[in-house]
């Protein structure tokens, strides 16, 4: 029994690892290839910004990372769902909950910033 759960617990590992890099690297593409103030055209006073793939590639990242984990989530048993497993401590159960909430509201509160748009005349827009 031991072996196997050794064996899920690394593959877990891997995955979770895995989309993790993915997602680093994703990131790290949509920083490189954002918007700067050389790119923006302006007619009649209003900035237009051109299509590129940050946003996009931003998503996936985030994508990639929630799906991160729910697979750390089902797959460590931190949260109590496979009862076929061995459960941990209480002390160990609540402290992988509190984290799983706290990463949760952080990923929350990021994916709500945004940056104001701004006009030629450097007035903020309400869009």
């Amino acid at each position: 029994m031991a072996g196997k759960m050794d064996q899920t617990m690394i593959i877990v590992s891997g995955i979770v690892g895995s989309l993790g890099v993915l997602s680093a690297i994703l990131g790290f593409s949509a920083e490189g290839t954002k918007l700067t103030g050389l790119d923006l055209v302006s007619a009649y006073g209003v900035c237009f910004y051109p299509q590129n793939p940050a946003l996009a590639l931003g998503v996936c990242a985030a994508i990639f990372l929630i799906i991160a984990q729910v697979v750390f989530a089902v797959g460590g048993g931190c949260c109590g769902c496979c009862k076929s497993r061995a459960m941990p401590s209480e002390t160990s159960r609540i402290i992988g909950l509190v984290c799983a909430i706290v990463s949760w509201y952080v990923f929350d509160r990021m994916s709500k910033l945004q940056m104001p748009m701004h006009d030629v005349a450097g007035q903020t827009g309400t869009d």
